[in-house]
């Protein structure tokens, strides 16, 4: 089973797609996380990646497409995968598309998890206050929430047929149990 999660940048997907890769034994692909994890690290990637990020500018298609190729070849015994924060546009979809093809493996699950803007920006700046996240000052989610919204791979499934779309408010159980009814 392969599941793309969707939503807008706090809007719980990362969450809930670690929850479900958990509960049903697959492999998760967080870009954001990789990118993060690199800048810790200190790695090439992760210097650009943190100049990009504290420019709020998105990592460019080759680099993220790059990271999801090696992440599925390096898993390639999963029963499955969860990708979270990738694809971000239709080019990357695409190209997600082939990579599972080559697999002979197909997107099954795309789960929009549907937040209010307002509330999600709350989150974030939560969350930034929480964690000390250096990519979540007011002025930099506004930019992304601007910047990363997923309208336009929304339309895209929508008009494959592909997308589900659930209600990203509540506690996070209640979130997962809607995912799950989904998935069947």
């Amino acid at each position: 089973m392969n599941v793309l999660f969707l939503g807008l940048p706090g809007s719980g997907k990362g969450t809930q797609a670690q929850s479900i890769a958990g509960r049903l034994g697959l492999a998760h692909l967080s870009t954001g996380q990789v990118f993060r994890d690199s800048v810790v690290e200190k790695t090439p990637l992760g210097k650009i990646v943190e100049a990009r990020m504290n420019a709020g500018i998105l990592i460019d298609d080759e680099l993220t497409n790059k990271i999801a190729e090696s992440f599925l070849e390096k898993n390639g015994s999963a029963k499955g995968f969860v990708f979270d924060g990738y694809p971000r546009n239709v080019a990357q979809a695409s190209f997600l598309e082939k990579l599972l093809e080559k697999k002979k493996q197909k997107l099954d699950f795309v789960v929009l998890i549907d937040v209010d803007e307002q509330v999600v920006f709350e989150r974030l700046v939560s969350r930034a206050k929480k964690d000390g996240r250096t990519d979540d000052s007011e002025e930099k989610i506004r930019f992304r929430l601007a910047t990363q919204n997923p309208k336009e791979l929304v339309d895209y499934y929508l008009e494959k047929k592909m997308l589900s779309t659930i209600d990203g408010s509540g506690t996070v159980d209640e979130i997962t149990r809607r995912i799950l009814a989904v998935l069947g």
